[in-house]
């Protein structure tokens, strides 16, 4: 059996080499079109710019910064805790194949790359941080799906997958747009480019050490001889908590004429509903049925 398994071994090694390999070498290929983005020339000369220590330090003494500062680690915590861990729950706990865990992946980004376009309009008429605020909120609750899907069915397993995995796309599309943005926003002119090195230091600190405290929390669990899907369901039910505890947080975040999410959704809603009626008179006028 050891003799069997070496072969297979050896042939998933070279395969997810050739992978890395392709990967390399597009993503290698896509710096030929990076050097045709034109750079805009700096009226200002680098050497009379502030030290690196200063460039550093300026964002941490804004206080009107800090928040978002704050709100960086805390969502870089409580989105990396538990995000390893969700290809390996598919692939164990649920014996879900490899071609399954892509299919999920793949199925997510292209719902944030549909649904991204409309995010940007949306952030122009109500505000970056509303947008922002509204994938914070759907991504608290992603990580609760993983609870309900079963393998004992076709339906129990790929149900609540997909569904989760379309929200998850969905919420990402905002995130992925406003983050960045706001940052820059909240930078005063000149310092833009020292405020979102900071923020991207704090933000990925945070990211770099919430999957040692998920996997230290899942090996404890399961030292203590709990079930696998319990003990990764601990570490989910961990995640949307530090993702709900981390939203609050965005509201500290000061953005001038930002309106609320709960407006937001209102007014898109209503102009949706608008939208349907318009279209139902107009297929009623062309019919010769009733318009309402």
């Amino acid at each position: 059996a050891a003799h069997a398994a070496a072969p297979a071994a050896d042939g998933r090694a070279v395969a997810f080499g050739v992978l890395f390999a392709v990967a390399a070498v597009v993503g290698l290929a896509g710096l030929r079109w990076l050097r045709r983005v034109p750079d805009p020339r700096r009226h200002v000369s680098r050497a009379d710019g502030p030290s690196l220590g200063e460039a550093l330090r300026v964002p941490l003494a804004d206080r009107a910064f800090r928040p978002m500062l704050a709100f960086g680690a805390a969502w870089g915590l409580a989105m990396g805790f538990a995000a390893p861990f969700f290809a390996v729950y598919m692939l164990t706990a649920l014996r879900i194949p490899l071609l399954g865990v892509t299919a999920t992946v793949a199925l997510m980004t292209f719902v944030t790359s549909v649904v991204q376009r409309h995010y940007g309009r949306l952030a122009d008429r109500f505000g970056t941080r509303t947008v922002l605020r509204a994938g914070t909120l759907l991504f608290v609750a992603t990580p609760l799906p993983w609870l309900l899907a079963s393998p004992t069915s076709w339906w129990a397993l790929w149900g609540p997958l997909v569904a989760l995995h379309v929200v998850s796309g969905v919420a990402t599309a905002a995130t992925d747009l406003t983050l960045n943005p706001l940052v820059l926003k909240l930078a005063p002119e000149g310092r833009r480019a020292s405020y979102l090195a900071s923020f991207g230091a704090v933000h990925a600190a945070a990211q770099a050490v919430a999957p040692l405290l998920g996997g230290a929390l899942l090996g404890a669990l399961s030292g203590a001889g709990l079930e696998p899907r319990v003990a990764f369901g601990a570490v989910f039910l961990t995640a949307a908590l530090l993702r709900a505890l981390a939203v609050p947080i965005l509201g500290r975040v000061h953005e001038p004429e930002a309106a609320s999410v709960e407006r937001m959704v209102r007014v898109v809603g209503r102009a949706r509903t608008m939208r349907v009626r318009r279209a139902a008179r107009a297929r009623g006028a062309a019919t010769g049925g009733p318009s309402s």
